[in-house]
């Protein structure tokens, strides 16, 4: 029984290590990646050097569970986050993200919308 336990030990840690040469394999490409997030809008671009920025951000928190899918359970930064318009569907997911991601900066197509998610979402970036 302990020669099991050792032997998974083993072999949990040898996969956790090879999910970082993987992932530092790929970190010389450009990614750009379009959520499947149902109705609306979510695009994720990462750079070479490891920035990221989101575009839109769905009707809903289901983008934070796309996004969980691409990202490293570890990296909770979001260089920059963009919002096309004001319409539920590409801001709907913006407090989600703002609330489970450090996020450096925002940008809003239409800071003076006036609707109670824009002003939960100013609420939270104050």
């Amino acid at each position: 029984m302990k020669k099991i336990s050792i032997l998974v030990i083993i072999l949990l840690a040898n996969f956790y290590a090879w999910s970082f040469v993987h992932q530092e394999k790929t970190r010389d490409l450009l990614t750009v990646i379009f959520l499947n997030i149902g109705q609306g809008d979510a695009t994720y671009i990462e750079s070479p050097n490891g920035n990221s920025f989101l575009i839109d951000s769905s009707a809903n928190e289901v983008v934070v569970r796309e996004l969980s899918k691409f990202l490293p359970y570890y990296d909770r930064t979001i260089e920059g986050h963009a919002t096309t318009h004001p319409d539920l569907d590409h801001i709907g997911g913006t407090p989600a993200i703002l609330s489970r991601y450090q996020v450096g900066e925002y940008f809003a197509y239409d800071k003076s919308a006036t609707s109670d998610l824009t002003r939960r979402i100013q609420n939270i970036l104050e």
